[in-house]
């Protein structure tokens, strides 16, 4: 760890080792880092790490889940590299995150450990990769159940919503915002080329229905009153999967802004 960074290790790290003169924790899966309080919005946190024997190939993605085990950012690891994560902080209180790495889990000969990925340092400091940034980067504005990992495709950056994908909005003070969403159609909703998509509280309330044909953006107004507010986003689902995709694809969403 660096010195003054404001950032410290939680559960889930193997023990500190040394080993021809290189010095790391290695990784399972689920460790987590804490940063201590800050004045809110971003925090930049970098490791340096290189893949192992329990992900069997120098190239994988790491991500960083929020303690909802939400994906905040992801980023794609080669070889022995620095990656920095770009993650959402809260003022004046600690925010904890975890890491999990694609394709671990395979065992090594004579270790009861599972190695998938160790680490030699973390620090604030920006690395050369940077992870993709999230949907949303406001935050205010909380991802919750039912979105999908982020994903990047054709230059765009994404998350798939089977249904029912759920918004926390922290409000300091009570009164309306305009929520924008640019979203795009899913194999798995009905009328692709023209769908209706309902903004809902959770006892599935519909508060506003907007059209969107195929691709666009949606614009709610969302009356707020102060602490955590919680909407869902539903549309009318086939629910059936895509060929050669177990999921069920409705709708993905590229941004999320509160203004």
């Amino acid at each position: 760890m660096s010195p003054g960074s404001g950032i410290a290790l939680g559960p889930g790290w193997y023990g500190y080792e040394k080993y021809a003169g290189l010095t790391f924790r290695w990784v399972d899966d689920g460790a987590t880092f804490i940063v201590h309080r800050t004045s809110g919005g971003r925090k930049t946190v970098s490791f340096d790490l290189e893949a192992g024997p329990g992900i069997g190939q120098p190239t994988f993605a790491l991500h960083v889940r929020d303690k909802g085990g939400t994906d905040v950012a992801v980023a794609n690891v080669v070889g022995r590299e620095r990656v920095s994560f770009n993650v959402p902080v809260g003022p004046n209180a600690d925010a904890t995150f975890e890491l999990h790495a694609d394709g671990g889990g395979k065992p090594t000969p004579h270790e009861k450990r599972i190695l998938n990925f160790r680490v030699f340092s973390i620090d604030d400091r920006p690395a050369a990769v940077v992870a993709t940034p999230d949907i949303v980067t406001q935050s205010d504005v909380r991802l919750g159940k039912n979105w999908g990992a982020i994903e990047q495709f054709g230059g765009q950056t994404f998350r798939w919503v089977d249904n029912d994908a759920e918004i926390t909005i922290d409000a300091s003070v009570p009164g309306p915002k305009n929520l924008l969403l640019d979203l795009s159609a899913g194999p798995a909703v009905e009328s692709p080329s023209d769908f209706a998509i309902t903004l809902q509280d959770l006892s599935g309330t519909a508060a506003q229905t907007r059209h969107i044909k195929a691709i666009g953006s949606a614009s709610f107004t969302v009356p707020l009153h102060k602490g955590s507010n919680t909407f869902r986003l539903h549309v009318a689902s086939t629910g059936r999967p895509t060929k050669d995709d177990k999921r069920i694809l409705d709708f993905r969403v590229f941004r999320i802004q509160l203004t």
